[in-house]
């Protein structure tokens, strides 16, 4: 299997080729944040994306080494399909065919998935404005043929500000980068869900409500108190102190790939140990060009399909 260098390499020379996907559609659904993980949307950077003059310019913190970022694209990429997950992304696609976004490695930001809707974002800042449209090129390319919501232009939300706490409830960081008119459409969409709304952190870091909390099971969350003070309802918290592993190294902007078993960014033994103190089981895959960028694990990775278990 050729890996994202070699394709790349390829289609420099080559031009693009053809998306291979199966005859059936491809199924989204989400009705809480740990049930396993089916399928996943990522993104894979082009160049002209990655590599600017001012990173502060893209929201970036550095401008990451471009060939590592691709290695470690690749590797969270493989440890994926290693875990029985399928991948979906954009490697195939010629540069021409989706407008450059620097942040748009980003994906869980771009669409709210739900048992039966994509409900797709609409990013508060001008420099991301547009990204949701090349991830919908990218589903339809992929076989997506559902349900499409869009938002009002004057109505932002991005998919980071929304967890599912169970098929009866989520909740929405509100006042930041998404909006409380967000959560009242939601409302008016599933009216036998109980929406419940936070009030969002000052705009920074965590830049969403996904960089200080993150569910790992249903009655399990792991939380940054110092950062989201909120008591989030669960009966089981792993709280994490501002240690330079929390907010330098993303040690808790992971991915949940089912019930207490998660992927995070590796070179964090303190805060891996910790997690596996409380029964987690943790897989690791680097990130550190992909934090120079802002983010990690969770932001970079639009969970698509969740087992239904009901």
């Amino acid at each position: 299997m050729e890996n994202i260098n070699d394709l790349i390499d390829r289609h420099q020379k080559q031009g693009s080729v053809e998306i291979e996907h199966d005859f059936e559609p491809l199924q989204i659904y989400q009705s809480d944040e740990y049930s396993r993980i089916e399928s996943v949307l990522l993104h894979i950077p082009r160049q002209q994306e990655v590599i600017v003059k001012n990173a502060a310019d893209v929201m970036f913190k550095q401008v990451p080494n471009y060939i590592k970022l691709l290695e470690e694209i690749d590797q969270y990429r493989t440890l994926l399909r290693s875990l029985d997950i399928k991948v979906y992304d954009d490697v195939d696609f010629k540069d021409t065919d989706l407008n450059p976004f620097p942040n748009q490695i980003y994906m869980r930001d771009l669409a709210v998935i739900t048992p039966d809707h994509l409900i797709v974002a609409n990013p508060k800042y001008k420099i991301r404005q547009g990204e949701q449209y090349n991830m919908l090129t990218t589903l339809r390319r992929h076989g997506y043929v559902g349900r499409i919501v869009e938002l009002p232009n004057d109505v932002h939300m991005e998919g980071a500000d929304f967890f599912w706490v169970s098929k009866d409830e989520v909740i929405i960081s509100v006042g930041n980068r998404t909006s409380s008119q967000f959560a009242d459409m939601f409302k008016s969409l599933y009216p036998s869900i109980n929406v419940r709304t936070v009030e969002a952190a000052p705009e920074g870091i965590p830049q969403h409500i996904l960089g200080g909390a993150h569910i790992i099971d249903s009655d399990t969350i792991i939380q940054r108190k110092a950062i989201i003070k909120h008591d989030l309802g669960f009966k089981n918290v792993i709280s994490l102190d501002e240690t330079d592993e929390a907010k330098n190294r993303y040690a808790m902007n992971i991915v949940t790939v089912g019930p207490m078993e998660i992927i995070m960014p590796s070179g964090n033994p303190n805060t891996k140990s910790l997690y596996e103190s409380y029964g987690v089981k943790v897989h690791e895959s680097p990130a550190f060009e992909i934090g120079k960028m802002g983010g990690a694990f969770a932001c970079q990775t639009l969970i698509l399909k969740r087992k239904q278990n009901d």
